[in-house]
């Protein structure tokens, strides 16, 4: 869970701001084919100076891919283990558990049989494992298109 909430930090935040600083590297580097604005032409020394430069963002960018797709492979992973459905086995089996679900079940005046919390406890794993499982999917879902957004767009400018 810890790796999750990490992942979800990680998309949101990191990831938009380091494609926002990559797009201001490329604006501010000059376009060797181009004259400067003094209408003189760039220096040898200049124009490896810019191509190096270009380069150094090309191979932070393929890096970064990299990255960004083996978190999506990690999201992928924890979408087919379902995890919870082990955690929520491991708690059942606890006898703190077994005992609330007893008094739960056997409480009078509350309408509560021993079927209907065990019905109760089996929907509300099942509405967690949902949400759980649509967040997992929704995050992997934006990584995947903000893989397709650095390749599309900042491969344009280099």
């Amino acid at each position: 869970m810890v790796k999750l909430r990490a992942t979800v930090f990680l998309v949101y935040f990191p990831i938009t701001f380091t494609l926002a600083i990559i797009n201001v590297w490329l604006k501010t580097i000059p376009n060797p084919n181009l004259q400067k604005g003094d209408n003189t032409e760039f220096t040898k020394e200049e124009t490896e100076g810019i191509t190096h430069a270009r380069a150094s963002i090309k191979e932070f960018t393929h890096g970064l891919i990299g990255h960004l797709k083996s978190l999506y492979d990690y999201l992928e992973s924890v979408i087919a283990e379902k995890p919870l459905l082990t955690n929520f086995g491991l708690i059942r089996e606890q006898e703190e558990f077994k005992e609330f679900s007893d008094v739960f079940g056997k409480t009078k005046h509350t309408g509560v049989t021993p079927t209907i919390a065990e019905e109760f406890f089996s929907q509300t794993f099942e509405k967690l494992q949902e949400s759980y499982h649509k967040s997992i999917q929704q995050v992997s879902r934006d990584l995947l298109l903000k893989i397709g957004e650095i390749q599309m767009d900042l491969f344009k400018k280099l």
